[in-house]
């Protein structure tokens, strides 16, 4: 066979290839156009029927509640144009700008990179491949990028002209330098932001002060309390006048006060397990009550532990698990010992900054003298908020803490390993062409199924790799946890630094290393059923199309691109929570969510922004179009679409959905910009493999000094961005030394802030109040029925249940709650242009709390969503007689060893009152 013979093999293919995946595209998109077109107008026909679900923030007080969306149909997208960053910044915090600001840089960089793309190095390409590759070019692509330069029939031109190799080398250099600069001026603006909007708010601060409300005073002087408490380690645990006196000779400060850290390792398995029965008796008991209001008599719930235990009755051996586990945390709270921690606050803000700069220096001391003083102290650090902290891991020790960070690491690498596997098989499926051809007899097969062979390449394979990737980040999360991290802003930072590693490894080089190897050896195999064996040598020759194959993976990444922009819409439409909701209409389906859901449901706050994962999902996609942007530019106007949608999509859910759990006033920004020039460096080794498999060894040199020098850029200005990413560079000198105003404001709250020390930073498994079960108010009157007869009655109410039984003169027992009782469920809330009307006052403080509402131990009637619902106190059943002649019972709980998990763990039962009297009573 002649070469001639052989180059038309080649064609052949590549115009199968190249019709498939063109048509592929084209009806993507189309689908992908309907599908994006249909869900925006059911969104904007849910909207404004359920703002519950899709405008959650505006039942905030009226200074944090976001501009109130119009009820047409498409004027929220107007509205979020006219939403400017001020808006932004005064309503949903800095973290919030700043994943917003992200994006648009994001965008505008990509604007760029469209625009260059398509009016220069587009053009260049199409003229080189005119000159040096096969032209007239088959229908597809391909001819628009580099891989068709130089280029003919799967293997280089006779006389190959090098010299085109310089435009996609300059445009290298180019883009390189484009996002190096963007980004360097976007990290001096989120700078020059954060001081700004931190002298904003000491600004509204002072206002505060003056004619601020009551719940604005108690928010401030938490803040205040905060900004001058410090997190002091020792390395090894003190009494508190050892650690106190400590601080005060290194600082040559006086400490306001101290308090040693407190922990039992106990605890934490204790309170989790509880908490699990309490949910687990919820579930029962609302269902039970339930059905026995509908149906007198009816059998109780029994459970099994195992196959071959016998079954008994599960509201007793819950409720008795739950009261022995709730003896078992009372006594270990009592035996807490001190941990190596302390909290010291000082009496100004200024004080405790050159409190922890000169705890600081004693640990590392810039200078060296001759005899170095040994410091107590081993790490120092300025308090985090108590809501950030991860106070199980707050107690391990150093060498705990370092086996755990490679665990974790390991964890991670066999993770990897592990996706290794279902990412191959998506690899095949998204060149399975290449996997037919493997295969003799096969061009029958590609030509006559080579449109369906396209879809599933282009259509199925994404949608696969969007699924695989579902879980992956609650998966990662659970990684970070256990490698003992302080806080959940550490864990959440961590986790976003593994989720981009994920990505580029396993994504994108073992992605493409796959498709290439397969697109290979289906190609050479085609050739080698058609090559007499003597010529099987000129197969050497086709090596260069090993780089054509990599440009071919870029139609995988448009076609991914496009998917994640359709996925975006689909988030927005919240359907879990739109499913959710319309359960709680159905009258026998309620009683399956307990209490406690239902009322997270309905009044709870919004839900947390997960500002990690989001980030994840656009730095590995403009990883992946910076890669490929060169390569093959047409995958930009995909990559402009779907960050113009994600603006739009982000946008909305920070404004009228999500919240932030923890303000930390952008400090994940040196992260972000680390990550970014990653993806240029990832960008420039792409293009030095392509260039050196195209043989550009001129061309290939010439970009390893923009790797050096991206690289350098990239540690220098990092560093420079963590020093700037602390709270001494976000104020003025003046503003730590001489503020009057702020000295007058701790003056005035010191006195009452020391005494929120033990309540804001104590370890709430010491003191948290534990869970209640909570039964629904038009059911609570069978409660009693439940328990008649249990010598125990009045300790399971008041513990369990938080309820005391008061008796009647009608000589019947009537339940009287200690706490707010849960409304019953209503019917379908419905919109109205009145929000004071639409949504019930909240004693939470994310609510308006304005009205007052009557105590529930007495009031009858409760309006909820415009809706009035009668709460009425039935009587019970009488159990003067049972509570007049005790039973006999099981030992008393308090009795019980604090080693539980032999109770609980051995497949045998909780001794209950049941046992005594008899077993066919309840089973």
């Amino acid at each position: 066979m002649n070469d001639s013979e052989i180059n038309a093999i080649f064609k052949d293919q590549l115009r199968v290839e190249d019709s498939s995946n063109l048509s592929s595209i084209v009806i993507q998109i189309v689908i992908n156009m309907v599908f994006t077109t249909s869900v925006i107008c059911l969104f904007s026909y849910l909207r404004p029927r359920y703002p519950l679900i899709y405008a959650p923030k505006e039942r905030q007080p009226v200074t944090d509640r976001p501009p109130a969306t119009p009820i047409s149909w498409f004027d929220w997208v107007r509205l979020l144009n006219e939403i400017s960053d001020d808006t932004l910044l005064e309503n949903n915090g800095f973290d919030a700008f700043v994943f917003i600001y992200f994006t648009r840089v994001l965008k505008q960089l990509v604007i760029i990179l469209t625009v260059c793309s398509i009016t220069i190095l587009l053009p260049i390409n199409i003229v080189a491949t005119y000159n040096t590759g096969e032209w007239p070019p088959v229908a597809g692509l391909d001819f628009m990028s580099m891989s068709a330069i130089n280029y003919q029939y799967g293997r280089q031109t006779e006389i190959p002209n090098y010299l085109w190799y310089w435009s996609p080398t300059i445009a290298t250099w180019v883009f390189s330098g484009i996002v190096m600069w963007k980004m360097t001026v976007s990290s001096r603006n989120i700078i020059r932001f954060r001081q700004k909007y931190y002298q904003e708010q000491q600004i509204k601060k002072e206002t505060i002060m003056k004619s601020g409300s009551e719940m604005e005073m108690g928010q401030l002087k938490k803040e205040d309390f905060i900004s001058r408490t410090l997190l002091v380690h020792f390395k090894q645990s003190k009494k508190g006048y050892d650690m106190k006196q400590e601080i005060e000779e290194i600082t040559a400060l006086s400490c306001q006060h101290i308090m040693l850290g407190k922990y039992n390792k106990k605890l934490d398995s204790l309170l989790s397990e509880y908490k699990q029965t309490i949910f687990k008796l919820e579930k029962i008991l609302n269902s039970y009550l339930y059905r026995s209001k509908k149906k007198a008599g009816c059998e109780r719930p029994l459970l099994r532990l195992d196959k071959t235990s016998q079954p008994m009755d599960a509201i007793n051996y819950y409720t008795e698990s739950a009261l022995a586990l709730h003896a078992s945390i009372k006594r270990n709270r009592q035996k807490a010992t001190h941990s190596n921690y302390c909290w010291v606050t000082f009496d100004s803000r200024a004080s405790a900054l050159k409190a922890y700069s000169s705890i600081k220096n004693s640990i590392k001391p810039k200078k060296k003298t001759i005899y170095p003083r040994s410091s107590p102290i081993y790490r120092v650090q300025l308090a985090p908020h108590p809501d950030d902290i991860v106070w199980s891991n707050m107690n391990i020790d150093e060498d705990t803490i370092t086996l755990k960070r490679w665990f974790g690491y390991g964890l991670f690498v066999s993770i990897m390993f592990i996706y290794c596997l279902p990412l191959s098989i998506l690899a095949i499926t998204s060149n399975i062409m290449n996997v037919v051809r493997l295969f003799q007899g096969s061009t029958r097969i590609i030509e006559d199924h080579y449109t369906i062979i396209g879809m599933v390449q282009s259509y199925f394979t994404p949608w696969m790799m969007v699924i695989l990737y579902f879980g992956l980040p609650s998966l990662l999360h659970t990684v970070s946890r256990q490698q003992a991290y302080k806080t959940e802003t550490s864990i959440k930072q961590t986790l976003l630094i593994k989720l981009y590693t994920f990505f580029v490894i396993v994504n994108l080089f073992i992605f493409t290393l796959v498709n290439i190897l397969i697109g290979i050896s289906g190609q050479i195999k085609a050739l080698n059923y058609l090559i007499d064996t003597e010529n099987n040598r000129r197969v050497s020759q086709y090596v260069v199309q090993i780089a054509k194959n990599m440009t071919d993976i870029s139609a995988f990444w448009i076609n991914y691109v496009c998917i994640r922009s359709v996925g975006g819409m689909i988030e927005l439409l919240q359907l879990i929570t739109l499913i959710r909701y319309g359960l709680l209409h159905n009258e026998h389906l309620k009683y399956y969510f307990s209490p406690r859901k239902l009322e997270r449901i309905i009044n709870g706050p919004p839900p947390t922004f997960e500002f990690e994962k989001n980030y994840s999902f656009l730095i590995s996609f403009f990883t992946s179009i910076l890669a490929y942007s060169v390569i093959s530019p047409v995958i930009l106007p995909f990559a402009l679409v779907y960050f113009g949608i994600a603006m739009k999509i982000y946008k909305y859910k920070l404004v009228y959905i999500y919240r932030s759990k923890i303000e930390t006033h952008g400090r994940i920004w040196p992260i972000l910009y680390s990550l970014v020039m990653i993806s240029v460096l990832v960008f420039q080794i792409m293009m030095i493999l392509i260039l050196s498999l195209k043989s550009g060894t001129i061309q290939t040199f010439s970009l390893i000094p923009l790797v050096v020098f991206t690289f350098v850029v990239m540690i220098y200005y990092t560093k420079y961005l963590q020093k700037q990413n602390t709270l001494e560079s976000w104020m003025k000198p003046e503003t730590v030394n001489n503020d009057t105003s702020q000295e007058q404001v701790q003056s005035e709250v010191t006195h009452e802030s020391d005494n929120q020390l033990p309540t804001l930073y104590e370890d709430p498994s010491l003191s948290k109040k534990l869970a209640t079960v909570i039964i629904y108010d038009n059911i609570k009157c069978l409660l009693l029925g439940v328990y008649q007869g249990n010598p125990r009655i009045y300790r399971i109410l008041r513990i369990l249940f938080n309820v005391n039984i008061q008796r009647t003169e009608s000589n019947t027992s009537t339940l009287y709650p200690q706490h707010h009782d849960l409304p019953p469920l209503l019917s379908t809330h419905r919109y109205s242009r009145d929000r004071e009307q639409s949504f019930p006052p909240h004693n939470n403080p994310h609510y308006n709390s304005d009205q007052n509402e009557e105590s529930s131990s007495t009031r009858k009637r409760a309006d909820h969503a415009g809706h009035e619902c009668v709460i009425d106190i039935l009587p019970v059943l009488d159990i003067t007689q049972a509570l007049d002649n005790p039973i006999p019972s099981a030992p008393p709980l308090d009795d019980v060893s604090d080693n539980h998990d032999i109770l609980f763990h051995n497949h045998i039962a909780p001794p209950t009152y049941a046992d005594a009297i008899s077993h066919n009573m309840y089973v």
